[in-house]
């Protein structure tokens, strides 16, 4: 009997507006057209259990189906982080893992870093235990913007993305996302690479297909499973 060996899981990382879903979807599409049986996987992707399903949309739904002007913090820190918690271990143990036997590589614009660099960016700094059983990513491409250039690629601004002000403005993005790529560098390990994203997006691609090659260039997985599984891509 053939043993099952697991795909690779990458995440992309990054600050609110840096671009992780696109240039999420966009690597998984090159990795395909070079050979490599690459899936992408967000927020809306769909668990094939129905009952994860379910409950997935549920929790995405008190997470981030809101309007903009809706203040979610009058709700407390500690209330949000036990929901994003509860959702990451959910989406981890449906989504991700369901899908790295599958396929060669795995990508996500879904982790929990960017939210723990908000939360310790607002002085909580006891939340990445929560998170500490999902699994490791084999690579981080951390997407390195300025904040002034991420906030022009957004829509509107939710409060949740401009720290302890009273309303989203631009300048309180700014100053907020300043500290949370503060927070993200310091969270960086072994298994990050950065990218500079304040250039096109084909530069940006290019230098993640690169930044992967570690991954799959010497070892692949046997079958392939999956080719051309299509991506579902939702703002970041």
């Amino acid at each position: 009997m053939n043993q099952v060996t697991e795909g690779k899981l990458v995440t992309i990382e990054g600050i609110d507006g840096a671009g992780k879903t696109s240039v999420g979807g966009a690597l998984a599409s090159k990795l395909r057209e070079v050979g490599v049986d690459a899936v992408f996987v967000s927020r809306l992707s769909e668990p094939s259990n129905t009952v994860a399903a379910t409950r997935l949309r549920a929790l995405s739904h008190l997470l981030w189906e809101y309007p903009p002007d809706v203040d979610v913090r009058a709700l407390g820190d500690r209330h949000l982080i036990l929901l994003m918690a509860s959702w990451f271990a959910l989406f981890d143990a449906a989504v991700v893992r369901s899908a790295l036997p599958q396929h060669r590589v795995v990508i996500t614009d879904q982790s929990p870093n960017k939210y723990i660099a908000r939360f310790h960016a607002k002085g909580i700094c006891d939340v990445a235990a929560l998170f500490q059983n999902l699994r490791r990513s084999d690579l981080a491409l951390h997407l390195v913007v300025d904040p002034p250039v991420a906030v022009s690629r957004k829509g509107p601004l939710r409060e949740t993305e401009c720290g302890a002000a009273k309303t989203a403005t631009l300048a309180s993005f700014i100053c907020f996302q300043q500290s949370v790529q503060h927070e993200l560098v310091e969270l960086r390990d072994a298994a990050w690479r950065a990218i500079d994203a304040k250039r096109d997006m084909t530069a940006v691609v290019a230098d993640a297909l690169d930044a992967t090659r570690e991954l799959w260039s010497v070892t692949p997985l046997d079958p392939p499973l999956g080719a051309g599984t299509p991506d579902l891509l939702v703002a970041d």
